[in-house]
This record gives structure tokens, sequence and C-alpha cells, in this order.
């Protein structure tokens, strides 16, 4: 007789049932016939009806096996069947009659052993279990089943029995709630004795073993509920770091850690992460004391043996002061290794502490682009054609991926520098010699790709194949993509959209139904906006341009005698050549900036434009923001707004989309080698010299405009630099130039992406939970997260959408700019947080504007994103930092110190306090700037408001718009108001 109740047997028939569930044979093996009886009930129980699957059990004949299985399984669709082997393994059953439908069927083979340590677990004594394992007893299932039902009905005092029935995870929630608080367990948890309950059911749940509370609390009996709260906290946290090293522990206690196996290491596993994220404080401060006594333990164990768990803050450190030195010994795979997998399972100690974030990104970075320098050496050197140049540096033709890659990460590098590389970061010195180790490297090989691509220009020369030439692209790639029938095309006309940029809105763009392609073209030379912006316009003849007046580049001549210089210009070419006003159903082309799609509403862009079957979208933002040196700050956000403007495009109906630019760009910084050339009265630009005759100069290439296929311009020339050197001007030192012939300021993207028609998914709607977190020194907090907005809609449905976007800012304030800079539960992509449902997503931020103060901020949907996000404004304000130069600040020189101006108050924040007298209060303190304790008594009405506001001072300072400190003064507090 089986009890179905008996852990063993339901575990057992559970997984019967579920392998009999398929229409197939389950072969059921058993060598040593431990489970023979139950096999045999089992068959009379599917008699009764109470099991599903008919069971033939083998006993002794194979001909009476095979004349039992003649009425099974006869019809024409498969069914489930369980054919017991009693006294076979896999080398018995091969060489049986029954070998066919072994082959055709499913095997199943459960050592009774393995079931019964599976089964007991938890609920008997480890020492137990394994004794009657290795007894002579353990032979059948009807002996588990019998020995395991004494030992479950054994007597057990109340206690024992009240902290079994508690499970684990609550067991050891329990534990570290009540820290310090009297709770459940600290009520019945009086004395040793009831300790050592206690510590003898974390024995059955985990493993926890005598030997090892030997090894850490000195004592395997007599503990305090203190003693056994940490020595559990041991117990997880080495159970971890052991399972995690990558060699066997030095220590004798720690050793015997590695044999844990089955449901005792996965519940010690699952509890620790448990612990981790429930009770972090607690967690840091055992992890701590724990790491103390395991010293000797981990000053022998070297950085790589660690494993990419970091259990305790010394493993953390300890991997990141090896990531650094491997930067700085430029074994760049090992950093980036170590990086990489703190980057994808961020370390508990890293979430902690913001700086650390910090550090291992900028990590992650230098070693990203060090390794990718070292991979693509010369990507241009030995190549013959222009057509072979572009290729290799736009496309994967070596199995390293392309060249642009390096380009990618180091304004990747360059981006991270100028965000986080600050001097309070604890390795600031080691991380900015390895960043400007890097940044020497990355200029040696932008040198030698812009010197190769020069020598192949000289040789080929410097004006392309038609197929690559900007001046063809209307033609060739857009005008077919306008005419086909219903077409609806939107074109992206982008200042300074290097082609890897390109790549990276392309990896942006939700590839489902719709084919993305990333072409490239070479710019017109000089990369300037006044030559490759409107060489992109349809208005070369024959292939030649005319060059608009007597001097400089300011557009080109249209064969219908306008100059081509302007937007509307473009316009005007574009529309001639694709619209045909003649035809019943003429084409429409209409315009707009790239700010306007993003910030106006759907309605609002479909009243203006939104039936044109040709729409050109014009963005000058990365071109201008370089040009004032606010590039590396501003890059991401522009990136995030083409996207989002494909967003609002695709929602209006458009779609095909071409993106393409007028010419890509070089960072320059201290690396970068300056010239002087020609009169100081007449200098050139950074990265060309118009010379009026072709001019041989040592260093630099010449280019006739006549080899160009340029008209009008005479014997005039081009000169430029052949690496990436610029020229000395008297436009400054911006760390953003174009102008010349390097390929990243040559080699512009063509990127199509044109989306088929799919059913229209359904709008989902969110409302955002957020909160403040406490300011660090580098940046503002706040965690949020997306709950569905309506009751109908349940969580499950929405955990199964796509991640929603959210954007950041501050409303009604234009002149105060918010940077994102690190995402903790989602992903950042282009200053815009990626978030998935029903999870609390951290986010890290700084505002900067005209003056310090302190704002309130609005999370919102970002633009284009199709889900509805009913926008969050804070309570609390947050910190903006004057960004205005010291010297250019009222008072910085000498003058007479201006007074502050009023702060922006964002709506009635003294109302939002909730107390009419509090207001009064923080609203004396704006006026007059302090106010002292008798005054607080005459507003409060009594000496113990005053007291009560004093204990409760600091839980007001987030909900106002300024910074408050404390002076004691001989006559008591004074509160005095800060920015």
């Amino acid at each position: 007789m089986h009890h179905m109740d008996s852990p063993i047997t339901a575990t057992l028939e559970a997984e019967l049932a579920e392998a009999a569930r398929a229409p197939s044979v389950v072969v059921w093996l058993d060598r040593g016939e431990e489970y023979r009886q139950y096999a045999e009930g089992l068959a009379e129980r599917h008699a009764r009806g109470e099991f599903e699957a008919p069971v033939v059990a083998f006993q002794g004949s194979y001909l009476e096996m095979m004349l039992a299985l003649e009425g099974c399984a006869n019809g024409l669709e498969p069914e489930p069947l369980v054919l017991y082997m009693a006294g076979h393994d896999e080398e018995a059953i091969r060489r049986s009659p029954m070998l066919e439908m072994y082959r055709a069927g499913r095997r199943y083979e459960r050592p009774l052993a393995e079931l019964v340590r599976e089964s007991a677990q938890g609920r008997v004594e480890p020492g137990e279990l394994e004794a009657f394992l290795g007894g002579e007893a353990a032979t059948s299932l009807e002996a588990a089943e019998a020995w395991l039902r004494r030992a479950l009905t054994s007597e057990q005092s109340e206690l024992a029995a009240r902290l079994t029935r508690l499970g684990p995870e609550r067991l050891v929630d329990l534990l570290f709630e009540e820290e310090r608080d009297e709770g459940e367990l600290t009520q019945a948890v009086q004395g040793p004795e009831d300790v050592g309950v206690l510590v003898n059911v974390l024995y059955r749940q985990l493993g926890l073993s005598a030997g090892f509370l030997t090894f850490f609390a000195g004592k395997a009996q007599g503990l305090t509920l203190a003693e056994a709260r940490e020595t559990c906290a041991a117990w997880l946290m080495c159970v971890e770091y052991v399972h995690d090293l990558r060699r066997s522990p030095s220590l004798g206690g720690l050793k015997a850690l590695e044999q844990l196996r089955g449901a005792h290491l996965e519940v010690s596993l699952a509890l620790v992460a448990r612990l981790r994220e429930e009770h972090p404080e607690a967690y840091a401060s055992y992890a701590d004391v724990v790491e103390g006594h395991l010293e000797a333990e981990l000053a022998q164990v070297r950085p790589e043996e660690l494993g990419s768990i970091d259990t305790f803050r010394g493993e953390e450190r300890r991997v990141l002061e090896a990531s650094l030195e491997a930067l700085s010994e430029e074994r760049w795979e090992r950093a980036l290794e170590w990086a990489e997998a703190r980057r994808a399972r961020p370390s508990f100690w890293v979430r902690r502490e913001l700086e650390r974030k910090f550090e291992w990104a900028l990590v992650g970075s230098i070693a990203r682009l060090g390794q990718l320098i070292a991979k693509h050496q010369r990507p241009l050197g030995g190549v013959a054609s222009l057509e072979e140049a572009v290729e290799r540096y736009a496309r994967d033709v070596s199995g390293d991926g392309p060249a642009y890659e390096v380009d990618q990460a180091h304004r990747h590098l360059e981006q991270q520098r100028l965000k986080l590389l600050r001097p309070h970061l604890r390795h600031f010195a080691a991380l900015l010699s390895a960043a400007n180790t890097v940044r020497a490297l990355y200029r040696g090989w932008a040198d030698r790709l812009a010197g190769d691509f020069t020598t192949v220009c000289e040789r080929q020369g410097f004006l392309p194949a038609r197929s690559l030439q900007q001046r063809t692209f209307s033609e060739q790639v857009l005008e077919p993509l306008v005419k086909r029938e219903g077409a609806r095309v939107a074109l992206f006309l982008l200042d300074g959209f290097r082609l890897e940029m390109a790549a990276e809105v392309a990896d942006q763009i939700d590839a489902q139904r719709a084919t993305i392609h990333l072409g490239a073209r070479l710019a017109e030379l000089p990369t300037i906006t006044a030559v490759g912006m409107n060489a992109l316009a349809p208005i070369h003849e024959g292939g030649r341009l005319e060059l608009a007046g007597s001097s400089g580049f300011k557009g080109f001549r249209s064969s219908g005698g306008y100059v081509v210089r302007r937007p509307k210009d473009r316009i005007r070419a574009f529309s001639e050549r694709l619209v045909d006003p003649s035809a019943p159903s003429a084409r429409k082309v209409g315009q707009y900036t790239l700010a306007e799609v993003c910030n106006r509403t759907l309605e609002s862009l479909r009243m203006g434009h939104g039936g044109a079957n040709l729409l050109i979208v014009h963005g000058r933002e990365v071109d201008e923001a370089g040009e004032h040196g606010m590039g590396l700050a501003s890059f991401d956000t522009w990136l995030g707004q083409i996207v989002a403007a494909w967003r609002q495009l695709k929602n209006l109906g458009f779609d095909t989309f071409v993106f393409t630019a007028d010419h890509g760009f070089m960072l320059r910084d201290e690396t970068t080698v300056a010239r002087r050339f020609g009169a100081a009265s007449d200098p050139p630009s950074r990265r060309y010299a118009l010379s009026p005759r072709a001019e041989r100069h040592a260093d630099l290439a010449t280019v006739p405009l006549d080899e160009l296929n340029y008209a009008g311009r005479g014997d005039e020339a081009l000169l430029f630099h052949r690496e990436t050197g610029v020229f000395i001007t008297q436009r400054g030192d911006q760390g953003y130039v174009h102008g010349g012939n390097s390929p990243q300021e040559r080699i512009i993207p063509v990127l199509t992406v044109e989306h088929g028609v799919g059913p229209t998914a359904e709008r989902l709607s969110y409302t955002v939970e957020a909160e403040a977190m406490s300011e660090t020194p580098t940046a503002s907090r706040l965690r949020f997260k997306l709950k569905p907005a309506q009751a109908s809609q349940t969580v499950l449905s929405f955990t199964q959408t796509e991640p929603v976007r959210l954007a950041l800012r501050v409303p009604r304030r234009d002149d105060v700019q918010v940077s994102v800079i690190a995402v903790l539960g989602g992903e950042l992509r282009n200053q815009v947080a990626v978030a998935p449902v029903t999870r609390w997503v951290e986010v890290s931020f700084t505002l900067q504007g005209p003056r310090d103060e302190r704002v309130k901020v609005e999370l919102m949907a970002a633009p284009g994103e199709p889900a509805e996000v009913a926008a969050w404004t804070s309570a609390s304000f947050f910190t903006v930092v004057d960004q205005t130069p010291r010297e250019e600040r009222p008072g910085a020189l000498g003058e007479a110190e201006a007074p502050a101006p009023a702060t922006t108050s964002q709506g009635d924040w003294a109302e939002a306090l909730g107390d009419p007298k509090l207001a009064t209060v923080f609203r004396h303190l704006e006026a007059h700037r302090s106010i002292t304790e008798s005054e607080l008594t005459t507003m409060l009405g009594s000496p113990r408001a005053v007291r009560r506001f004093s204990y409760t001072f600091e839980d007001y300072l987030d909900k106002i718009p300024f910074n408050v400190t404390v002076e004691v003064t001989p006559t008591g507090k004074r509160y005095n108001k800060g920015n």
C-alpha cells in the first residue's frame, strides 16, 4: 500500500504522469527492481481509472509482455503507454525484444536514492537522511516510504513543528526582519534551548551543519539568537561564494560546502539572493562581518578565480582593482570581461554605490575601445579602391566587425568621460591615466586610417564612382522609393550624422515587419554643410555641380537658375524632380525640423504635412551643438530624438524612411596635431584650406576643384591634412571638427527602413508610481514603477508587453538641461529610460541651468512612445547646478555681488506642505533668508511646536525649492536659506 501523501510517491507519480502525457510509449527502466511493487499497483490503479496511462509491467517473460501489449496502442492516433522494465538498464533493454519500442518511445529512469534525497531534504536532518541511504534498508520504494513516514511522525517539539511549517523563505525573512524589533520569531525563540531548535530546523532546511557552526561561530551548541542569525547569514553567503568560486576554497571550513547538492544548495542560493534584495542593509552589515572571518581565504584568492557574483565587498574591490591594472597593462580583453559581467549582472555593491557604477562603466568603455583598436589595427592598409575602402569601414568583411565600431566606441568613451570621470571617484587617477592612454592609441589609429584613405584617394581620385557619390543619392536611392504606388516616404537630412550613429539608430528601430538596410556613400568635399546638404538635392547636371558665388562655398546653382543653399531651396529642388503637377494625383512634399516632429502632437503633425507623400525632416542639432562645444553632452539626446521622430512618423502612417547626412565629423582633443597655415589675417577652416591654384605642400593633399566635377571656379584647389590634424583658426579650439577627407567625415550613412503592413497593436495605458531618493555628490535620483492604468487590463497582459520609453524633463523650464546618467532595472538609450512594466527602476540624473536652485522634475512618455503614460511630477525638489562659467557669473571678477535671483516655484510648493503654519515658516525663509527660534515660536504657536519642527526638519527639505542650513547661536538655532 502506497500513501499518496508521501512526498516520495507524490514526486514519482507526478514525473510519470508528466512523461506519459505525451502520446508515446514511456519505457521505465528499473535495474534494481526498487519500484516493482509500486509499478504493479499502478497498473491496477489504471484499471480503476486512478492513473491516466495504461501500465504494462515486465514479469520475467518477454512473450507474456508481448501478448499483454496486443491490446494497447492499436488506434490510428498515438496513445500514452508506460512500459515498466524491471531488472533492465539501457544495456539490457538493447538486447531485448523491446528494443524497437525503446527506440520509438521516451526513456524514464529514476534512482531511488536520488528520489529519496530530493523528497526528504528539508524534512529530516541531513545526517539521518544519509544514514538511511547508506544502510541496507534503502532497497525499495516501500522501505523508503516507511522510513520517511516514521521520521516525519516522530516526536517533534511544538516550536520545531511551528518553525518547519514557516518554510525556509519565511523563516529567513523573520530572522532578518526582526533584527532590531520584537516580533513573531523573537517572541517564540526565547532561550538557548529554543535557539537550538531553530538551528536544527535550519540544519534540515538549508544543510547548515554542526561543522560550519564550529568553523564560524566557534561552537555547535549554546548559540544566542544573534549568533544564530549571524551564522545563518554566513552560511548562505559562504555557500554562494564557494559555488561561484572557480577553484576549491583554501579554508577547511569552506571545503565541505563544495559537497552541498540538491535542494539544500538551491534553497541556500535562492535565499542569499533574497536576503540581498529584501534586506539590503542587513545583508551589507553581515557581509562585512563574514568577510572579516574569511580574511585568510580572500587574501589567497586571485581576482580571476572569483566568479561573477560579488558576495562580499572585497570581491568587487579586488576585481575592480585588477581591472584597472589590466587597463594599465593594455590587457583589454581581461578588463572587458570583468566589466561586461558586472554590466550584465550588476553587483550588489555597485548598485549601492553610484560612483562604483560610474567606475565600472568607464572601465568597460576604455577596455572596449582598446580591444577594438587592437582588433582593427589598420583596416584600410593595402586597399586598392575607394569601393573597397568604404566596404571595409562600413561592413563586416573580415568577421571582426566593421571598422566604424572603433569610432563608435571612441565617441561612447568620450561621452562617458565627460559625464562620469570626476575627481571625487576613488580610482580617478587610474581611470584618467587609462582613458588618456587609449585616447592616444585612438589618435594613432585614426591617423593611420585617414592616411591610408587619402593614399587611395590620391591613387584613384577623390571623386568616387556614381554609386558612391553623394550627388546621385536622390536619383539612385530616393526617387525609386518615392515613385512607388502609394508610397509615403520620410527623408531625414541630418547634419553631422556619422555612419556609426546610423548603425546605433538602426539597432534601436524595431525590426519586426521591417526591412532595414544600412548603406554608405562618400560625402562631397569639403565635408561641410554648405556643400553636403545641398548636394543631396537633385541638382547635378550630368554628374557636374555648379558652385554658386565667386568665392568659398555658398551652395550650388540648379538647372532652373536659382541657388540651392537653404532648406526651402532643397524642398523646391526635390519638388521639381519628384512631383508632376499635371498628374491626376500629384505627390506632395512637406518639411519639418527634427524638433518639430519630436515636440508636436500627432494631430498637429497631421494637420500640417501629415498627408505628404514625401516628408523632408531637417536636423541641425548635432552640428550646432558640436560647433558650440556641446556635442559630447548632446549626442545621446540627439540620437534619441531621431528614433523618437521615426516613431512619430510611423504612427502618422509613413511606411518608408531614409536617413542620411551631409557629412560626418572628427572629435578633437589634446592628442590632435594643430598647425598654422596661411596668413593670420586669412586663416583656413579647421580641416581644409581653399587655394587659388593647385599648390603642393608637404604633408597635405591637394585636390583641384575641377577633379571633383565642380564647375565655375577655375583653377582653385582644396588642401587637406593627410591625417586627422587641424589648421589653427580664429574660431577657437572646438572639440568637434569636420571639412576634411577622413573616413569619419566622408563616409556618410544611407539608412533605409521599409515597414510592412501589420495589425495595429492595442494602445496600452500606464500610470507612474514614483518617489525621490537621496541625492549623491554626483547625481540626483528617483525610482519609479509603471502600472496598468485600467482595472480591466491585467498585470499579466502588461508583463508580456514591450518595455516603455520614458523621458525626464523640468516642466516649463527650457533653460534647465536634464542629463540621465544611469538607469538601474531598465536600460538607458540616448537619454531615454527604457523600463519594463510593473518593476521598480532607478534613474540617476543631473540638472544644469543658469543658476544654482532646486526644481521639480517630470517623468513622461518619450516622444513617439505608442503607449499612453500619465505624466508624473515630483513633489520633491532636485538640485540644479549653475553651468555658467565662473568667470561669467555676476560678481566673479571683483564686481559687487548681484542679488540671488528668485527661484522658480513650479507651482505652489508651500501649499503642498499641507500645513499653513509650515507654509508661513518657509515662505518667511524664502523672502528673508533666515529665521530664529523666537520667530518660529511666534509663527508655530508654542515652544513644543518648535521642538517638533526641529525633530522633523529634514523631512521638509526635499519639498521646498531651496536649501536650508542650521546654525547654532547663543540664543538658539537659526535656520538660514541657501541656494
